[in-house]
């Protein structure tokens, strides 16, 4: 199934989404014209109000992404009432398909065109099809009304699951999304979501905000990928990254880590948190613990904290990082710490912790020259 991704956007979406399950719907947009390609280009083009979905399908050979999955689309709306799933599921940890029924539309081939995208949505995103859910199941709307009118709901799961365990024999990033390998990876897309298992249900631990190029260490679940940062996991699929080939074995940045070397992607994961613990004297677990939830915002590029709500006295490692850069010595990671660890290591000044960070680039290197 091609997807035509040039009307990405984030127009009629929440900031965040943790995507854990699939929903189906159908368009009931019966005019003339208004097939997938339409309803991509409205959504981008700002011509809805509070509707959006990430997919659009068609009888056609295209289907069209109109939002990246780490946005939240209004795609559940209310809840009708009645038994269904509406409290576990929503518009902020779930992935909105609609299947397009414009005038003289070819039900059949529409159909398994949906069923198609949602198979390959579930292999890039790791969402198992008995989490491949109808709209009707999550709020109790009448929809996909016309899946439904014709019965065809279960015959819809078993198409999407006939091929969904396939494995195909394509080369690590040759475009077949079928087989990855552990190298190097340019990050294709806006905001790449790091997690701390493989799969998607996992939670995120940060994002990878700018296309640079990462090492992958190892890949486990089809196409999930170790940071050699020990940051989490990323979905390397060809619908985020582009496979640039393997990782130089003898080169500081992109080796795997062992020793005292500490990968310098700008991620602060669990590698650079024990090395920083090792050198600061401070106990070696690999976690930044007792972080305010609050200041998570800023902090994009670290993955390896412990975050909450409840002040508990902040991290022991902080502590000791914020004496050596004179800052407060209150154990959090706030704006004002990263802005003395930003001046102390010569990094622009912002006071947030980017995905990546020159800020954490430098300090890796710092680690690495210790």
């Amino acid at each position: 199934m091609r997807i035509d991704r040039s009307y990405l956007g984030n127009q009629n979406t929440y900031a965040e989404n943790n995507p854990k399950c699939i929903v189906v719907h159908n368009t009931d947009n019966f005019a003339a014209g208004a097939d997938a390609r339409a309803h991509a280009r409205a959504q981008h083009d700002g011509n809805f109000q509070n509707i959006s979905a990430h997919y659009y399908v068609d009888d056609g050979d295209t289907a069209y992404q109109a939002a990246p999955h780490s946005r939240g689309c209004w795609h559940v709306g209310i809840n009708y009432g009645g038994k269904n799933l509406f409290q576990q599921y929503g518009n902020k940890n779930s992935i909105g398909v609609e299947m397009c029924v414009q005038a003289g539309y070819n039900y059949e081939k529409a159909f398994e065109n949906t069923a198609a995208l949602v198979r390959e949505i579930m292999r890039e995103t790791g969402i198992p099809l008995e989490r491949v859910y109808r709209h009707y199941d999550i709020c109790s709307k009448y929809c996909p009304s016309q899946i439904m009118n014709r019965g065809d709901w279960d015959r819809m799961k078993r198409m999407i699951g006939s091929g969904a365990g396939s494995t195909g024999t394509g080369t690590a990033g040759s475009g077949t999304g079928k087989t990855y390998a552990p190298g190097i990876y340019q990050v294709q897309t806006a905001a790449l979501n790091i997690r701390q298992a493989p799969d998607a249900d996992s939670r995120i631990a940060g994002t990878i905000r700018d296309q640079g190029s990462y090492t992958v260490t190892e890949i486990q679940n089809t196409s999930w990928g170790r940071l050699l940062s020990g940051a989490g996991w990323v979905n390397c699929h060809t619908a985020y990254c582009r496979y640039a080939g393997p990782a130089k074995e003898k080169s500081a940045e992109t080796a795997k880590s062992s020793g005292n070397t500490v990968a310098e992607d700008g991620i602060w994961g669990e590698n650079l948190t024990r090395r920083l613990q090792e050198l600061f004297g401070t106990p070696q677990d690999g976690k930044i613990s007792n972080q305010l939830a609050v200041n998570r915002k800023f902090c994009d590029g670290i993955t390896a904290a412990e975050w909450d709500s409840t002040p508990k006295g902040g991290s022991a490692l902080v502590k000791e990082m914020q004496k050596w850069a004179s800052a407060g010595m209150d154990g959090y990671i706030g704006p004002q710490t990263i802005l003395a660890w930003q001046k102390k290591l010569g990094t622009p000044i912002d006071g947030t912790v980017s995905g990546p960070s020159a800020m954490v680039k430098k300090l890796q290197k710092w680690c690495n020259q210790k």
